[in-house]
This record gives structure tokens, C-alpha cells and sequence, in this order.
């Protein structure tokens, strides 16, 4: 592979991609590295600090709180990343790259955090220089990304879009949103469709290297279109399951176990919408759909407080998923 062509994977010290010659070449990726590890933990530590002074603004009894349904949450959102990375893993296999679970779900969790910087670049960026040294062709990572993200989020406006038909009260803005996502994103995410697009830029790219030749480009096929849609699903379930725990953590919270499909149409609708904003992390977004949609039953104040507590939540499973993952990966026997 042209190791000009190659993005270092930013946590493993002893991946190297470097030309042979070059000092001044190997210092910049270096101080790259460390920038772009030092601007996610920022963006991480500024979107935590935001949702504390939220809560302290609306003077919440920490001592009142139920703890163990906040640690449910935490453990049913991380399995909604361990199924969407071992979907990403399952497209980079079918098409024709064997990688192993243990990195490449590594590369998957810790590439999340990359969403708390503005734009969703650093997801990509994080996510292919991570499984470089697998042999991981960057036009197989990039598109496989996207064909996951996409379907991710398909799957999450199908759910919301058909959820809320069941809510007549839901303010039609919001309904709207759901619709056109899921109409953009399901059209996109059709093989036929997807394979053109993904053809198309790689022909817009132009770049006739002896590698590029090499690489095909890979094509979503309708079983993993399928399997894709299936597993997401379960994953939003787990996410609804997550914030449903949350809602009834709080104290003073209204929400009951009939709230469940609300909770998970809300949810659905939130992230879609806080992705399709492209802020970092969708914060002030989610809080957007979040707060009008659980407001009829848990009240204004309420649903903001468990709006900023989903976030915390799912912000720490991130990052518990991403460190334990990666005291995994350093381990001295192989897992796979």
C-alpha cells in the first residue's frame, strides 16, 4: 500500500505508515496525532461541562436519583455501539476484508467521540486511521462508514415516522422532519442507488493509481442492506430501552412503562435530528425534539432534565465502551 495514501492510526503507538524518508514529515503527523486526539477530548469535555451547568441550573437532587436505572442506561446504550460497530465490521468482511472483532470495534467506539467536534468528519478520520495497519483500504473504510451511518440513521426516522402516527398531538414540524429524513436516507441507502453514488465520487476523485485500481469500490449488496436494517433496529431498540431508563430515574418523572413507545420514537427522532444538524454531538438539537414531545407527560422542566441526562449518559457509555474496548485490545493474548 502507497504510505502516502495511508492515515496513522492516532492511539497505537507502534502503527506506522511513514515514508522512509522525511523527518520533518514524521514530527507533523505526530503533533497531527496529538492534535486531533486533544480537540476530541475537548470537544468531549466541553459537551460534558454544558450538560452539567444545565443541571445544575435546574438544581437537581443528585441523592434522589436511581442510580441503578442510570447504569442500565449507561450498559443498553453500550450495546447499541457494539451492534452498530459489529454491523460495520460485518460490511468490511463481506466485502472482501477479513478484520478482527476486538480492533475493529475498537476503531468503531473510539471514532464516536469524534462527533463532539463540529462537522461529522472527525468520525471518518478517526475511524480510517484506526484500522490502517488491518490492512483496511481507505475506500473501504470511508464507504462502509457511510453505509452504516446512513442506515443507522434510516432505521432510526423509519421507527420515529411510523411511531408518531401514533401520537396525533406531535407537532406536525416534527413529524415533517421525520418523514423527509427517512425518505432521503432510505432512497440513498438502496443498493442500486448507494452503488452509483459511491461509483460516481470515485470516478470524481479521478486519481489512477496503481492502488486505486487495485481497490474495488464496495458494493452494498441487499442482504447486508437488510441484515443492516434488522440489526440497527434492535440497536434503537436498546437506545429506547436507555432513555426510557433515564426518564425514569428522575424523581419527579411522570413516565411509566406505556410510555415506552413514545420514549423510543422520541429518541429516534432526537439523534436523527441532532446527525442531520451536523452540531457537535446534536447538542441543543436533541433538546429541541426531545423537550416538546415528552412535555405532555412529563412537563417542560422534566423533559429538558431528562434530555440532558440522556446525553450524559450516552456520552459516558462512549466513552466506558471505547476505554474498556481498548484495555481489551492491549491484552497480550489475541481475541477476535
Amino acid at each position: 500500500m502507497n504510505s502516502e495514501s495511508t492515515i496513522p492510526d492516532l492511539l497505537d503507538p507502534s502503527a506506522s505508515h511513514l515514508p522512509p524518508k522525511g523527518f520533518n514529515f514524521r514530527r507533523l503527523l505526530v503533533v497531527l496525532k496529538w492534535l486531533i486526539i486533544a480537540a476530541v477530548l475537548v470537544g468531549l469535555g466541553i459537551a460534558f461541562a454544558k450538560a452539567f451547568q444545565q443541571l445544575r441550573e435546574h438544581r437537581i437532587d443528585w441523592s434522589q436519583l436511581q442510580w441503578w436505572r442510570l447504569l442500565a442506561a449507561i450498559a443498553c446504550y453500550s450495546i447499541t455501539l457494539l451492534i452498530s460497530g459489529s454491523y460495520w465490521r460485518s460490511l468490511l468482511v463481506g466485502g472482501g476484508v477479513p478484520v478482527l472483532w476486538i480492533p475493529t470495534l475498537r476503531a468503531f467506539a473510539w471514532s464516536q467521540l469524534g462527533k463532539y467536534l463540529p462537522g461529522k468528519g472527525m468520525v471518518v478520520v478517526l475511524r480510517t486511521g484506526m484500522v490502517q495497519n488491518m490492512g483496511v483500504p481507505i475506500g473501504s473504510s470511508v464507504a462502509t462508514t457511510f453505509i452504516e451511518t446512513l442506515l443507522w440513521m434510516f432505521s432510526g426516522a423509519q421507527i420515529a415516522s411510523v411511531l408518531l402516527i401514533l401520537f396525533p398531538n406531535v407537532d406536525s414540524g416534527l413529524r415533517l422532519l421525520a418523514v423527509i429524513v427517512f425518505l432521503v436516507s432510505g432512497i440513498v441507502t438502496l443498493p442500486p442507488v448507494f452503488n452509483r453514488i459511491v461509483v460516481f465520487l470515485a470516478k470524481v476523485r479521478g486519481v489512477r493509481t496503481e492502488q486505486n485500481v487495485r481497490e474495488k469500490p464496495p458494493v452494498l449488496n441487499w442482504r447486508h442492506y437488510i441484515y443492516g436494517v434488522a440489526s440497527l433496529s434492535v440497536g434503537w431498540l436498546f437506545a429506547g430501552s436507555s432513555a426510557w431508563l433515564v426518564a425514569t430515574a428522575i424523581p419527579t418523572s411522570t413516565i411509566r412503562p406505556e410510555h415506552f413507545v413514545l420514549i423510543l420514537a422520541t429518541i429516534s427522532l432526537a439523534t436523527v435530528g441532532g446527525f442531520a444538524s451536523m452540531l457537535p454531538g446534536g447538542i441543543g438539537v436533541r433538546e429541541l425534539v426531545i423537550v416538546p414531545l415528552l412535555s405532555p407527560v412529563a412537563g417542560v422542566a422534566v423533559a429538558l432534565v431528562i434530555a440532558i441526562v440522556i446525553r450524559l449518559c450516552w456520552m459516558m457509555a462512549e466513552l466506558v465502551t471505547s476505554v474498556t474496548i481498548e484495555v481489551v485490545y492491549r491484552m497480550p493474548r489475541k481475541l477476535n
